[in-house]
């Protein structure tokens, strides 16, 4: 907890009633506040699920979804109620496959 998931229309409804909205600002104020009440009181807050799981068209507890959306959506929506609570502690990963829709782009590991 806190959850920053932004269901979308046509989703799973698996995130369901623990999202904090539709709006990724609204959403972000709301988890980050979330964090601070649990940090204030000794517990270590764990932001889900990273990097977005409202777009899921599939429940990931019984299958892993994909997701498939351009780069510009993602940021506009669903990373952008990540970004603000970039400096929380600790992050649980979204079960999804993201496929951005931008073929030429490979996936490639960076170094450290």
């Amino acid at each position: 907890m806190p959850i920053a998931d932004v269901p979308v229309a046509g989703a799973d409804p698996v995130v369901g009633d623990r999202a904090y909205g539709t709006e990724p600002a609204k959403v972000a104020a709301i988890a980050g506040a979330i964090a601070r009440g649990l940090a204030e009181e000794g517990v270590l807050p764990v932001i889900k699920h990273i990097p977005g799981h409202g777009r899921a068209t599939a429940d990931s507890h019984n299958r892993l979804p994909v997701v498939s959306a351009d780069r510009a959506t993602l940021e506009a929506t669903d990373f952008a109620a990540f970004r603000p609570l970039a400096g929380l502690p600790l992050a649980m990963t979204a079960h999804v496959v993201l496929r951005l829709s931008t073929p030429s782009r490979r996936p490639r590991f960076r170094e450290l």
